[in-house]
């Protein structure tokens, strides 16, 4: 899955921020949670299907969940690398090398399932710094440095699970044929991707989409100006600025679980059980402002939106959970499929958790809990952990968790 970052897209180290990974959602690989014994200190994660792939704070690569395509754990010969940007598709994925002043720095690399050959790297981009990378379903997508001119590879013209050389029908476009004269595929600074489609802004901020077009994707995508866009299996999500100098989210293409809305839908069909959070979870009413979003991410059928303080709020299809964010902040994240995973901001995670402000040893005790206890039943709006506006249980359970999350971290 490609994922949207300023400077090398896909997942990508945030400045020099580290912390543990949490993970929710489906787990059948145990692709939401990092082995035990890999390290707790992460740069930056990316989700793929089953599979994940995260950035260690040394620069190293490390994947974790299916093996069964190669895709987890990282293959031999790029364990020694140092990198700077991820991106876990399906089956495959792909990661940019960071070695300043070695010729091989900033290019890009692949590993996983190859059968369409997403993992091969064309001819015209070996050896090239790369400025963007995604990862989608057998598809690879990149943006040279040099011009700014995107690359797809990988399975070619989609029809179902048809091999590339079907014929498709109409609607069903080819995810590596990028649509562009060679005179006007240049100037592009960012990709997302999943699926069979993606989506790419020029220098200008403008959007090309291209791909997959099963959900009208791609023909009902806008293509202006655009502050921050995200694509999910079939839906997008851009922030676009407005005349009144203001801005507004907009969604289009697959709609089921209202995954592209800002407003709750009834219960989807062929859902079963629709109550609660169980499998639909609807926007949070009322809808924050799109200027209180730093960025959105787009999972299979749900989205993920990160707040400007770094917390997480999701809505869509809520099957294995996905939707039920963890409480905290967190400077990287990555929603893909029927999971997701962010890296916490252990800055944030320590100061709430030390409630009473005390700085002895152990610097996490039961005072702290007795300490939001007493906040929470002064009514203080300080105790209101979940950020929904109103100090309930809930909020303890809340802080119990994030608690518990710094007591780990610092057992001493």
């Amino acid at each position: 899955m490609g994922l949207m970052l300023a400077g090398i897209e896909g997942g990508g180290a945030r400045g020099q921020q580290v912390g543990p990974i949490v993970g929710w959602g489906n787990n059948s690989n145990g692709q939401s949670e990092p082995p035990p014994e890999l390290d707790r200190e992460y740069r930056a994660v990316s989700a793929g299907h089953q599979h994940s792939v995260a950035i260690r704070a040394d620069g190293s690569l490390v994947a974790w969940g299916d093996t069964f395509f190669g895709q987890s754990p990282v293959p031999e010969n790029l364990r020694y690398s140092k990198y700077k940007a991820i991106s876990a598709g399906y089956i495959h994925s792909l990661a940019v090398i960071d070695h300043p002043g070695f010729p091989d720095h900033e290019t890009v690399v692949a590993w996983g399932y190859n059968f369409f050959g997403a993992c091969d790297i064309p001819v015209e981009l070996q050896g090239q710094a790369v400025l963007a990378i995604a990862a989608g379903e057998n598809v690879s997508f990149a943006i040279r440095k040099s011009d700014g001119k995107l690359f797809a590879w990988g399975q070619g013209a989609t029809c179902g699970d048809s091999v590339p050389t079907c014929q498709c029908p109409p609607g069903q476009w080819n995810p590596t044929d990028i649509g562009l004269s060679p005179e006007l595929n240049v100037g592009f600074a960012a990709i997302a991707a999943t699926g069979h489609y993606a989506i790419a802004q020029r220098n200008d901020k403008t959007l090309h989409v291209w791909g997959a077009n099963d959900a009208c994707q791609v023909t009902t995508a806008p293509l202006g100006v655009c502050d921050s866009f995200t694509a999910g299996h079939k839906h997008g999500i851009v922030i676009r600025p407005t005349v009144s100098s203001s801005a507004e989210f907009f969604g289009w293409g697959h709609s089921l679980y209202g995954q592209e809305r800002t407003v709750a839908i009834p219960c989807p069909p062929n859902c079963g059980v629709c109550f609660g959070t169980t499998c639909y979870k609807p926007p949070p009413s009322p809808f924050p402002s799109v200027l209180t979003f730093a960025r959105f991410k787009g999972g299979y059928y749900h989205t993920t939106g990160q707040r400007s303080n770094g917390w997480l709020v999701a809505w869509g299809n809520n099957e294995y959970n996905q939707c039920n964010v963890p409480a905290g902040a967190f400077f990287d994240f990555s929603a893909n499929y029927y999971a997701c995973l962010a890296i916490e901001t252990l800055s944030d995670t320590d100061a709430y958790a030390n409630a009473d402000g005390g700085s002895g040893s152990p610097r996490f005790s039961l005072s702290d809990i007795a300490a939001f206890n007493g906040r929470l039943g002064a009514g203080d709006s300080r105790a209101d952990c979940n950020g929904d506006g109103q100090l309930t249980v809930s909020d303890l359970t809340c802080f119990l968790w994030r608690f518990e999350r710094a007591r780990r971290m610092h057992p001493n």
